[in-house]
């Protein structure tokens, strides 16, 4: 690997990130992009298709004549939902951006698909009025100012194009539908996963000295999106919807592509565990402490101790028909 390429990472207790956004709390190393591909199929089983809105995306990358629709995905992780796209709608340009070159599991891309290495915190001026749609998933710590990232996306899109974001919410539920809750081992309404992503957060707040709304809207995204893009002239028709999915095959449930969703789920959420240690450590955890968390944590899950649920939240909307309005950064 060229000192070049090296440059773009760095090694922290034993994972490898990204050194184009320290803010960014995830790995990006191959077994990172191992558990994006589990979520991309995970995911794809419960929607039973590759995004929400079926009815509008399909309508709105319908072969026309003469014309070749453009959709963009940013923060593609492992570049399978990219992939997927240019595969399923042969007649479109599918481009995938991320801070760093997905790991390929395919070995192929399609000639209608392309990869390039930028931030979503930057402006895309060069791509400006160029996609039908914009979609936006997991990227939870990747942007520091969702209001003004929302803006830019606005400035690439064409009228009419969509906008699709989708996020997996750090809370969690029992089987009844009960949140989990914030005490001590024991108690009422404790999880050892809950207790992990709460850990989490707290460690994320440790290492910033910004206000609670500040790292609040940092972390969980999802909980403004919908008041973002309604207060936002450049969208119009906001619509959200929390998408369910089970931790594991607890229930009675028969269809065989939700069981398969569900293992996916169980085995990407273990994962994810995995990934959070270099940011409790950073924070300052004893390692025996975090490792104690991890393992309760992951045989709560693997164990199927609780009957867990969790949820994917998202947000789509259309791009108005109006000239471009830039942020006002004072309101």
């Amino acid at each position: 690997m060229s000192i070049e390429i090296l440059s773009k990472f760095r090694e922290l207790h034993g994972r490898t990130f990204s050194n184009k956004n320290e803010a960014y709390f995830l790995p990006a190393d191959a077994e990172e992009h191992h558990r994006l591909d589990k979520q991309h199929t995970m995911i794809q089983g419960y929607l039973g298709a590759l995004y929400p809105a079926r009815d509008i995306v399909e309508e709105l990358l319908r072969p026309k004549k003469g014309y070749t629709p453009k959709i963009i995905d940013i923060g593609t992780g492992s570049g399978a939902w990219a992939i997927d796209m240019s595969l399923k709608f042969p007649h479109c340009e599918v481009i995938g951006v991320d801070l760093i070159p997905p790991k390929l599991q395919c070995g192929v891309i399609p000639d209608n698909c392309r990869f390039e290495i930028d931030d979503g915190n930057l402006s895309f001026t060069h791509w400006s009025n160029m996609f039908d749609f914009v979609h936006v998933r997991g990227i939870t710590g990747g942007i520091y100012e969702f209001p003004l990232f929302i803006n830019n996306m606005a400035q690439i899109m064409k009228p009419g194009a969509l906008l699709v974001l989708g996020n997996g919410l750090l809370q969690f539920y029992d089987e009844y539908g009960k949140p989990y809750r914030n005490v001590n081992e024991g108690e009422e309404g404790f999880s050892w996963l809950q207790k992990w992503f709460m850990e989490v957060q707290n460690a994320y707040f440790r290492n910033n000295t910004t206000s609670f709304r500040a790292v609040d809207e940092y972390l969980n995204p999802h909980k403004y999106w919908h008041q973002w893009l309604e207060s936002n002239p450049n969208f119009a028709n906001v619509i959200s919807w929390d998408m369910i999915v089970r931790l594991g095959n607890w229930s009675s449930e028969t269809r065989d592509d939700i069981r398969i969703a569900n293992d996916y789920c169980q085995s990407t959420v273990i994962n994810l565990i995995k990934s959070f240690v270099p940011l409790l450590l950073t924070s300052g955890q004893p390692p025996e402490l975090v490792e104690h968390w991890r393992m309760e944590a992951t045989k709560e899950l693997q164990e199927l101790r609780l009957h867990s649920y969790g949820k994917w939240r998202w947000t789509w909307c259309i791009r108005t028909d109006c000239e471009w309005i830039p942020r006002n950064v004072d309101t």
